[in-house]
């Protein structure tokens, strides 16, 4: 059964329900980590829709440490760089102090992170996608502070805790609470109330025409909502009356705070914002896109809503302004013009540990495309298995700020884009996307995965270098300033100097992992991808020219008072005469 048919199944069951109020849920969750070791729980579920954001709480035996925790509610993610791998809106960071109240908490909806520190139990924030918002606590008592500290995730139904804490070995709980709704109904906001609702008269399906224009009768600081059934496409408009705020997410229903960043452009003439959907679906189903509508006025608005399936003039291009041909290439040189091919099989072409660099600077699209196809993975593998997928910046920030890769977006079996895809990573050095393969022959299963084709998008216009199958690239600059490691280990010694590569299809299970950026023995490479460029390129000519200075301003300091004292006793001599 597709993805679509699923979902079209379950609002039909729930065609009879009425609208109920939400129930609240408690789950608590052990685990231990030792020695850097990443924890990844068994599949939790909620038994329900729940209501966002869902409160989080983690609880230490013996003192308070700084823990990364991930609610991953889609494929299997790497716990190395966590904030970068976890799924938008599902990341905090939990810690607190055994000092006094003063609360405090950093929040960036954008990339979907909350970082909660010195955060009393009961304490709540609230998030803004547009900004960073600071909270204080304008409490001055100075009091012991609770091990149970709290922060906010945004999730779905079902999915797994992956939890990081690097300077503590021993066990925790992670405690999930809030309130959920039935299957086959959704948490519905209108005017600040929640209640659960069916959506069975609110969808869209777009399967069986490319085109539907409705009409929304709102009240007053209400919401209406759709969910729409969108096949394979290269995009899809939403178009609103300007009286309207739409915020869009693909599987689940947004929040003012939780939703995907859709471009949008405003018609005058015919007082419609239009929202894009780029590359939605897939070859062998579609997505399920979930539309809030919001009446930002107090009294009631009826307008119109307009949703539309689109297409590249020329069906073989691809892409937001269809600046790329799916043609697909492995010359470097035609890459951000065609889809260029990716080798997973260590040892050839591009998986030899050798980067590619794309200089996409000027680029004028969006994205640049990357396709892994089955016949570019390994044969001999016995069960399902993981390929990691790496894209690093090329140009180092000169000016001693972190170098950030461009982020990347994973699909298997169709092109992602900012806003449909099944992995995203961004913010890190090197941006390593691990995707599963799942070797049907082995009776392997395995979620998200399939012996498909994965497809990478790149956000551009931008510099970078890509490499597959192998964790570091150029072999680290071939150890000059720095090493590769796989797990806890040097990747050269775990791979038998590249005889043994079987750990390089594993997921990593440890934070010493190198996560596809070398460790720099020197400082002063600490910003490139394999150690092979300085920070500052130019810091020998800086040390140069310094010293030039300042041995003109030494010249200066002493030259001229030598030569004031000279010029006073010729003058003294003259007024002598």
């Amino acid at each position: 059964m597709s993805r679509i048919s699923a979902v079209l199944l379950v609002l039909a069951i729930a065609a009879v329900a009425q609208a109920v109020v939400p129930t609240g849920f408690s789950i608590q969750t052990d685990g231990n980590v030792n020695d850097g070791s990443i924890f990844t729980s068994a599949p939790i579920d909620l038994q329900g829709n729940p209501v966002n954001p869902v409160s989080i709480y983690i609880h230490f035996d013996t003192a308070n440490y700084d823990a990364n925790v991930c609610f991953n509610s889609g494929g299997p993610i790497s716990g190395v760089n966590l904030a970068s791998t976890c799924p938008f809106g599902g990341f905090a960071v939990l810690s607190n102090n055994t000092v006094g109240t003063a609360a405090a908490a950093k929040v960036n909806t954008e990339r979907g992170i909350h970082e909660v520190k010195l955060m009393r139990k009961g304490t709540r924030f609230v998030g803004n996608e547009r900004m960073v918002m600071e909270v204080e606590d304008e409490s001055s008592t100075v009091e012991a502070v609770t091990t149970d500290v709290m922060g906010e995730v945004y999730i779905g139904p079902s999915g797994r805790l992956v939890v990081t804490v690097p300077q503590y070995n021993g066990t925790f709980s992670v405690t999930l609470q809030g309130q959920t709704c039935p299957f086959g109904t959704y948490p519905i906001e209108n005017a600040g109330n929640v209640t659960c609702q069916a959506l069975d008269n609110n969808i869209v399906d777009l399967t069986t025409s490319s085109t539907r224009n409705l009409t929304a009768s709102i009240s007053g600081f209400g919401s209406q909502y759709y969910v729409v059934m969108a096949p394979m496409a290269n995009f899809l408009n939403i178009s609103v009356s300007s009286a309207f705020e739409a915020y869009v997410m693909t599987g689940y229903v947004p929040t003012p705070d939780w939703s995907l960043p859709t471009p949008n452009d405003f018609d005058e003439d015919t007082d419609m914002r239009t929202y894009t959907v780029n590359t939605p679906g897939r070859t062998d189903s579609g997505d399920v896109i979930f539309v809030r509508l919001d009446n930002r006025y107090a009294s009631p608005l009826a307008g119109a809503v307009d949703f539309a399936l689109g297409s590249c003039p020329d069906d073989s291009d691809i892409g937001p302004g269809c600046y790329v041909s799916s043609t697909t290439t492995t010359n470097s040189t035609t890459a951000g013009s065609e889809v260029y091919i990716l080798d997973g099989i260590v040892g050839s072409g591009v998986s030899n540990g050798t980067s590619v660099e794309f200089d996409l600077s000027e680029a004028e699209q969006e994205y640049a495309y990357f396709v892994l196809p089955p016949s570019n993975l390994p044969s001999n593998m016995n069960s399902s298995y993981y390929v990691r997928v790496s894209f690093a910046n090329n140009v180092i920030d000169a000016t001693g700020g972190q170098t950030v890769a461009p982020t990347v977006y994973a699909k298997l079996d169709g092109y992602p884009s900012q806003q449909s895809y099944d992995y995203r990573v961004n913010g890190s050095l090197v941006n390593q996307v691990i995707v599963p393969i799942a070797n049907t022959t082995a009776g392997q299963d395995m979620a998200m995965a399939g012996a498909g084709t994965w497809y990478f998008a790149v956000e551009t216009p931008s510099d970078f270098s890509v490499w597959a199958g192998t964790n570091c690239a150029n072999l680290c600059d071939n150890n000059e300033h720095g090493n590769c490691y796989c797990n806890q280990q040097l990747c050269n010694t775990t791979t038998s100097n590249g005889q043994d590569v079987a750990v390089l299809y594993e997921m990593p299970n440890n934070i010493m992992d190198s996560g596809g950026a070398c460790r720099c023995d020197d400082d002063n490479y600490d910003q490139s991808f394999d150690c092979s460029e300085k920070t500052n390129k130019n810091s020998t000519l800086y040390i140069v020219l310094i010293a030039v200075g300042g041995a003109i301003v030494l010249a200066v300091a002493i030259g001229v008072p030598v030569y004031c004292y000279f010029q006073n006793r010729k003058r003294a001599r003259y007024d002598r005469v």
